[in-house]
């Protein structure tokens, strides 16, 4: 199983398949890389496709100090992941808050970026409010400390950057996901040159709920604007 160690010292669970361009796939809120897993077997025969746990989740470490939770630690560890793939650039992607966080990598590092892969995703600010169902002290302390270092954390500066993206963009959204039908309307609009696709009969695990239209969607992107 392979772990990176971040740069304050958090280790960090990843997994990667296949060679070519890379992409870089980050989960949401309280997922881990294994909801990567039909992607990696569609993709990985033409891309290198690398998935991870982002900190409080899955396999990696998830720290007792808040204060390690942010979406600036979230790029580090990603750009951790990288060097120790041996990837320079890479096709950056995710669903919900894994989105968010691609579109702070871009705002961080647009020379590493090749493209953006956006899935159901918004500002960081609907999502927190979505994913306070659960009580104080009923979740596992990574996922509370995620909730406040990253899902409650100011949005703004990333929001203001859409309209300086310069590279290829995915945005996608399930149809029955009524929570980011509009944040994905914002995104496609306010993102220069934005292709925006639809999923039917999808939710907001898109591509959990219809992997085959959602493959086939983010295969032709890749096709066109990265093989």
């Amino acid at each position: 199983m392979p772990f990176v160690a971040s740069d304050d010292h958090v280790r960090i669970y990843y997994q990667q398949r296949g060679s070519g361009p890379a992409v870089l796939l980050s989960h949401g809120f309280r997922a881990s890389s294994v909801i990567w897993r039909a992607q990696m077997d569609a993709l990985s025969d033409r891309y290198h496709v690398i998935a991870w746990d982002m900190r409080g989740h899955g396999r990696s470490d998830s720290p007792s100090d808040a204060a390690l939770y942010s979406h600036q630690a979230s790029v580090a560890d990603m750009v951790a992941i990288m060097r120790d793939c041996g990837v320079d650039r890479a096709a950056i992607g995710g669903l919900s808050l894994g989105g968010f966080i691609s579109l702070a990598f871009y705002l961080a590092h647009p020379e590493k970026t090749t493209a953006l892969l956006l899935f159901d995703t918004g500002p960081a600010k609907r999502e927190a409010q979505r994913a306070q169902v659960a009580t104080p002290g009923s979740q596992p302390s990574g996922w509370e400390h995620a909730r406040r270092g990253m899902l409650e954390r100011s949005d703004h500066e990333i929001i203001a950057s859409l309209s300086s993206i310069r590279v290829p963009v995915l945005v996608l959204c399930g149809a029955l996901d009524e929570r980011f039908l509009t944040a994905t309307d914002y995104l496609a609009a306010t993102i220069s040159g934005a292709e925006k696709v639809i999923l039917q009969g999808a939710g907001h695990v898109s591509n959990l709920d219809q992997p085959h239209a959602f493959n086939a969607a983010v295969r032709s992107f890749l096709d066109r604007v990265i093989a």
